[in-house]
């Protein structure tokens, strides 16, 4: 099984902002934006379709970047926890690699962030999210709920420091 990580980073957003676009076509994503997340905690962001949610997750992640200020993660920029593994994103949409099976999408995320191979991890994950016996199945031959768990084995599996989930639904029952 995997070793012990370092404890979760601090997130800290000083006067983050995010326009797409110039001159009168600019819109205006995310305004400054100041924010500290401390070590250890789950933080939900809520608020209305394009309320900029998702590009605030996209620049703490380092997938998008800021037109203004500054994401520091750990004191780190974003990309460099990226790149270890450290940090890991899971999208709405699963992106599984549709010729993959579940065992090696699962992999790939160990392989992409130069971790040594760990089959007693990945087994454990695949386990976890409820996956036991569809690992050698693909994609197409998932749910949209099983998609959606080996993808969050997949970004497991480098037992990141930080977990940004984004647009995952929620729905309450009466």
């Amino acid at each position: 099984m995997e070793p012990d990580r370092p404890a979760p980073p601090d997130i800290r957003c000083h006067a983050v902002a995010k326009t797409f676009g110039t001159g009168e076509t600019a819109v205006a994503a995310v305004a400054p934006t100041d924010l500290a997340l401390g070590p250890g905690t789950t933080t939900a962001l809520v608020g209305p379709s394009g309320c900029g949610k998702s590009t605030l997750l996209r620049m703490i992640a380092g997938l998008e970047p800021v037109t203004e200020g500054a994401v520091r993660i750990g004191g780190e920029p974003p990309d460099a926890l990226r790149r270890s593994g450290a940090l890991s994103v899971a999208f709405q949409d699963p992106s599984l690699l549709p010729w993959r099976t579940v065992r090696r999408n699962v992999e790939l995320a160990r392989h992409l962030a130069r971790l040594p191979r760990d089959d007693d991890f990945v087994a454990a994950l695949i386990a976890m999210v409820g996956l036991a016996g569809f690992e050698d199945r693909r994609p197409a031959e998932l749910s949209g709920g099983m998609r959606q768990r080996a993808a969050i084995a997949r970004c497991l599996v480098t037992a990141p420091r930080l977990l940004l989930l984004t647009n995952l639904s929620v729905r309450w029952m009466s």
